[in-house]
């Protein structure tokens, strides 16, 4: 398998799933998983392509250590690898549902602020499979309070408001509509950025319902959050 990072410098990222999938094929698991240990001190790409598809290796004798170098690779300095890796969490998730769910259920209770927006995002992923609707969104709620921008920027406006509007936009929206009854000014700020994306435009009334609501609490932070989603649903 020698000079192989020279050919992952130029694949795209679907390129690099199937690369690795067939290698795995031809070599075995463990021959390919010492190689993947070797390219993540290669510069960014050799960390994009160990984040990408460090999933694949996940098993009963790996698994401890799998989710903690993804844990770690999700303070990475580049966009690119903690991107990755919240593709690789939600594939695990995806793999060991009631496990990684207990995993990622302590992390959001206690664990580092770019971890959160790891999971947060696999979960969002996970969502695309339409199941576990209500036991996602229940994961999520310890977020909607985090009064850090790094989780606020994906959480409201991306994880919600572009990927479970658009999965399970009823179960979602009566989640939103119970929230209404915290007065935790991050939990309101996220309810309304919810309604700042293209996904939400197709449900103009109930946003509008909503953000009726909302109206009436006077916290700067709410009412700026109100008036973008207003002018998105116009």
């Amino acid at each position: 398998m020698r000079d192989i990072h020279k050919k992952l410098i130029s694949m795209k990222t679907a390129e690099i799933d199937k690369f690795f999938a067939n290698l795995i094929k031809q070599h075995g698991v463990e021959k390919v998983y010492q190689y993947l240990l070797s390219i993540k001190s290669q510069g960014e790409k050799g960390r994009y392509a160990y984040a990408r598809v460090l999933w694949m290796f996940y098993d009963e004798a790996r698994k401890d250590n799998i989710l903690q170098e993804l844990f770690q690779l999700a303070k990475d300095s580049s966009w690119q690898v903690r991107e990755a890796v919240t593709f690789s969490l939600y594939k695990i998730f995806k793999k060991d549902y009631e496990r990684v769910y207990n995993i990622f259920k302590e992390k959001i209770k206690s664990g580092d602020i770019y971890e959160k927006r790891a999971i947060a995002i696999a979960i969002m992923r996970y969502a695309q499979h339409r199941k576990n609707i209500d036991q996602l969104l229940s994961l999520l709620k310890p977020l909607m309070y985090e009064e850090s921008i790094i989780i606020r920027k994906i959480l409201g406006p991306f994880v919600i408001g572009d990927g479970f509007i658009r999965y399970s936009p009823e179960k979602t929206f009566n989640w939103l509509y119970d929230l209404l009854n915290e007065d935790n000014v991050w939990v309101r700020w996220n309810i309304a950025m919810v309604f700042t994306t293209k996904e939400s435009r197709k449900y103009k009334e109930f946003g509008k319902k909503i953000l009726d609501i909302l109206k009436k609490d006077n916290r700067k932070e709410v009412q700026k959050a109100v008036a973008k989603a207003l002018k998105n649903l116009q």
